[in-house]
């Protein structure tokens, strides 16, 4: 840019200079991202994953400080989605030693809730997203109303499989889904019993 103006790069010349790809390359490993997350969130069963995806969604960019950023250095074409490949390679780039190479698999079928075969962003946050910003009562009230079809104060079986579009051969999983939050044994979760099943106040 300081040569001869006959000899100076034009603007769009100079974007396309390999070493403006080399800058704008975020190093995995340099960003403060811990893959014990993507372990947890494979335990989770579907209805927690429902509310993660919920509060995923309606979570401002500003909150979730440099979660972007890492989802930007996993997703190598810059296509919005995170293929199996970029997702084995950025572990890799990680060095993620605590997640096994036969466990990569399972762990990026159980980010990809739509099975889609790829993990778009919102995927992603829900699969990253730290306690202490979706732990708040505000963030966890909004997505228990969400659930309570009813409007009654209860997440109800029903409510839950029509949410989640489960097929009526599949009500004892919604069944099980329910029994995983419901303390007392009556059948439908509470408010304070969602609360605890989420980890709020533990």
């Amino acid at each position: 840019m300081l040569s001869p103006e006959n000899e100076r790069y034009t603007a769009s010349q100079v974007l396309a200079h390999p070493w403006f790809k080399i800058i704008n390359e975020k190093p995995l490993e340099n960003l403060n991202f811990t893959s014990q997350l993507f372990k947890e969130y494979k335990k989770a069963n579907l209805l927690k994953k429902f509310v993660l995806l919920f509060i995923a969604s309606r979570t401002k960019e500003s909150d979730i400080y440099n979660l972007k950023e890492i989802f930007k250095a996993f997703d190598k074409d810059n296509d919005g989605q995170i293929n199996y490949t970029e997702f084995e390679q950025g572990l890799i780039r990680l060095k993620c030693h605590q997640i096994k190479p036969e466990e990569i698999h399972s762990i990026f079928n159980s980010i990809d809730t739509n099975k889609n075969g790829k993990i778009d962003y919102t995927e992603f946050l829900a699969a990253t997203l730290h306690k202490n910003i979706f732990l708040k009562e505000e963030r966890l009230y909004e997505a228990f109303c969400m659930l309570d079809k009813n409007h009654n104060g209860k997440i109800t079986k029903n409510g839950l499989m029509k949410l989640l579009k489960l097929q009526p051969n599949n009500e004892k999983y919604a069944a099980e889904l329910i029994k995983s939050a419901d303390k007392n044994g009556d059948g439908v979760i509470d408010y304070k019993e969602f609360l605890e099943f989420m980890g709020f106040g533990i």
